[in-house]
């Protein structure tokens, strides 16, 4: 995100011959959908952010953790100058015109410090105690987009490091581009999991997607175990993490719903199974279970509960919407007063 002062702010502060302009680089910069973009990728830059021109700064490629945080500024502190030498860019800057080629920008971030900074994301959202039990590094990325109606237009929603989205905009089954596989002959296998939506239990999570032995980058193509299920948090109970896994396997996998279900300790066996019974679902069973899948990466968003999510219970699952809510606050005098109350009536109906 591009963390900017303008231009026209610091001019009211100081008048117009000491304003300053502020620089941003490289690994700032975000993909996310906000203002204009133009066809070629590029984004018109309201703000006094200035890139390196014609030949962007090339930051060094480095796995996160060989490049110490001091030797890191410095080279941040030799492009700020390289950039305040440019009298054409500092004018395009103070006008707004300068274009940051974000394309460029991800790339640059997905090669150096991004598997990093995701896995430092999911460590903090604590998703890599509560869904895989172990800490790992990403091996790259993959892209998941909703799209939603708002009025007559159509808009998208990124999933990134924990992001929100609202469930009225996860409603409809994301479209996800996966990379190539790591080697020749590999499978994918997609899963989307919610570790706190589970309604009876702590340690198990509800599974909303499951695609597995996805040929290349071709989704449609895999195996669809279980159909998409829209978020279904419960009201009163903030925000859920919802974990999109992507594996890479050399093997076909071989499982159904059945087995996905039964492989989980404690769950409910029989024909009377409900929704919730058909999805409980725990990531480290199925890792011990096919010891050929392979993490490979994850992104991850949070949700909480809107008017969508209650359609959702009534019109897709068919089940009365749980609802979760804190008590009210009552002071001394109020419990004091209750207590009496409640004394009176068994003494009445003694």
């Amino acid at each position: 995100m591009f963390v900017t002062r303008s231009t026209s702010r610091l001019q009211s502060l100081c008048g117009p011959r000491h304003a300053r302009t502020f620089f941003c680089y490289a690994w700032h910069a975000t993909t996310e959908p906000q203002g204009n973009s133009s066809s070629d990728g590029l984004r018109w830059c309201s703000s006094n952010c200035v890139s390196s021109g014609g030949q962007f700064p090339q930051i060094p490629r480095a796995t996160p953790g060989q490049i110490k945080g001091k030797t890191l500024r410095h080279q941040m502190c030799e492009i700020h100058r390289q950039n305040r030498r440019s009298p054409e860019k500092e004018e395009l800057a103070r006008k707004g015109k300068l274009r940051v080629p974000l394309n460029e920008v991800e790339q640059q971030w997905r090669e150096g410090r991004g598997p990093w900074q995701l896995q430092r994301a999911a460590q903090h959202c604590q998703v890599f105690r509560d869904v895989y039990g172990e800490s790992f590094l990403p091996q790259g990325f993959f892209e998941v987009t909703y799209q939603y109606q708002t009025g007559d237009e159509t808009s998208s929603m990124a999933v990134h490091r924990g992001n929100i989205i609202r469930a009225e905009e996860a409603v409809h089954r994301p479209s996800v581009v996966l990379p190539d596989p790591p080697s020749s002959g590999h499978l994918w296998s997609l899963v989307l999991s919610n570790p706190d939506g589970h309604l009876l239990s702590n340690t198990h999570e509800l599974l909303h997607w499951m695609v597995v032995n996805i040929p290349g980058s071709r989704l449609e193509e895999g195996e669809e175990v279980f159909p998409y299920l829209p978020p279904v948090p419960p009201r009163g109970t903030g925000l859920h993490r919802y974990v999109y896994s992507l594996y890479h396997h050399s093997l076909p996998l071989k499982v159904s719903q059945a087995s996905v279900t039964s492989a989980v300790e404690g769950a409910s066996v029989g024909s009377n199974k409900t929704w919730l019974d058909r999805r409980t679902f725990s990531t480290r069973n199925m890792l011990s279970q096919h010891p050929s899948l392979q993490v490979f990466s994850l992104c991850f968003h949070q949700t909480q509960w809107d008017q969508s999510v209650h359609k959702t219970y009534i019109n897709v699952l068919d089940w009365p919407e749980p609802l979760y809510d804190v008590e009210k606050y009552l002071s001394p005098r109020q419990i004091r007063k209750k207590l009496k109350y409640q004394q009176r009536q068994e003494r009445f109906k003694d």
